[in-house]
């Protein structure tokens, strides 16, 4: 049908109050299909992904997959695409768990029913992006390198892109610098020659925290800095925030007290005056670097309570490694100030958070 294509073009291009419209408009016909209904209710829940409507985007697509489930076989396809949409819900919802669930049920799904495409291709990219998320370092190398592939062979730069990008930072946090500075420059090398400017300021950001500061952490300080210039200027807070946090975390490293305080403290600042919609993974990010600040100038009750402010938001987004983590400065400031109770006591609730982050299994 044309205005169904129609309405996809309309939702890329996010002319959203027109596909709408046009949605609204084909779904009061009596001569729609029913397999055409279907992929309506599709373009109404990425229409309610794009308005930032979660929530709502989550119960349509749910209630559609309920309504098919005797359906399986007959609309497998739509059924990739489907979860591949609650997962992206789920995933902006910043409920990682959820989202890993529906990116696999999606990726089963795209591979059972057809060949290799753009949508298989997203799919795998998506999970492997959650993967990252959530730090299944070794599911999350396996999918980007499908999904790189599948770019490879689609020609789509920019998604390859992306995945290159992703496989740096995978590759980062396996502590293989190596291959994750290759990645990076990759990815950099394409976006440039894309012309996509903030994604090339972003890699230039990523590089110089994640790669280029393990030898040359003044260098990454100043490239950081210099990022946070242009960060500064176009008005992205949270971003900015995030750099001034990474650039006292580097500080931290190199034992500059009292300027990783000065950063860290900007980045606090941009939180609590200028910030309307924080970016929770973020402001995370900056509470925990906060905490590590106080827990090196021997601020403990300080540090104690932002530390256990990070793992709260942390452990709400799924992202149970980075709450363990926040949860070891934790089991530091009490073991600095000599409560060793309450060091054992943080301790065993790192074991409990740390076994949830084995895999969940996913069934179809």
């Amino acid at each position: 049908m044309v205005l169904l294509d129609l309405i996809k073009v309309l939702l890329h291009q996010k002319e959203l109050d027109q596909a709408y419209e046009s949605i609204q408009e084909l779904m009061g016909r009596d001569n729609v299909a029913e397999h055409q209904k279907y992929r309506l209710i599709l373009c109404l829940g990425e229409y309610h992904i794009r308005k930032q409507d979660w929530s709502q985007a989550i119960e349509i697509l749910t209630g559609l997959a309920e309504k098919l489930q005797g359906k399986r076989e007959a609309f497998g396809r739509l059924f990739a695409d489907l979860y591949n949409l609650l997962g992206t819900a789920w995933y902006l919802s910043n409920k990682f768990l959820d989202a890993y669930k529906y990116y696999s049920l999606a990726f089963q799904y795209s591979n059972r029913y057809h060949e290799t495409d753009l949508l298989v291709a997203r799919i795998t990219y998506n999970l492997g992006n959650t993967c990252r998320q959530l730090r299944f370092h070794d599911e999350a190398k396996e999918y980007l390198e499908k999904a790189r592939t599948y770019f490879i062979d689609l020609s789509d730069q920019l998604n390859l892109a992306r995945s290159l990008y992703l496989l740096g930072i995978v590759h980062r946090n396996m502590d293989d610098l190596e291959n994750a500075g290759g990645y990076l420059k990759q990815s950099l090398a394409l976006y440039e020659s894309l012309e996509i400017i903030e994604w090339v300021e972003t890699a230039k950001r990523v590089y110089a925290f994640y790669v280029l500061s393990y030898d040359h952490p003044q260098e990454a300080i100043e490239e950081l800095r210099s990022q946070a210039l242009i960060l500064k200027e176009a008005k992205d807070f949270n971003t900015l925030a995030l750099t001034y946090a990474r650039i006292a975390d580097l500080h931290l490293e190199s034992k500059e007290t009292s300027e990783a305080g000065r950063f860290v403290g900007m980045a606090a600042s941009l939180f609590e005056h200028v910030i309307e919609e924080p970016n929770k993974e973020y402001f995370a990010h900056v509470l925990t670097t906060n905490a590590k600040y106080h827990l090196q100038i021997n601020k403990y009750e300080d540090c104690i309570e932002l530390a256990f402010k990070s793992a709260e938001i942390l452990g709400k987004m799924d992202l149970d490694r980075e709450m363990a983590e926040s949860l070891e400065i934790v089991k530091s400031a009490y073991k600095a100030k000599g409560d060793t109770s309450k060091a054992l006591e943080t301790a065993e609730q790192i074991n409990s958070v740390l076994f949830r982050t084995l895999r969940p299994q996913v069934m179809p």
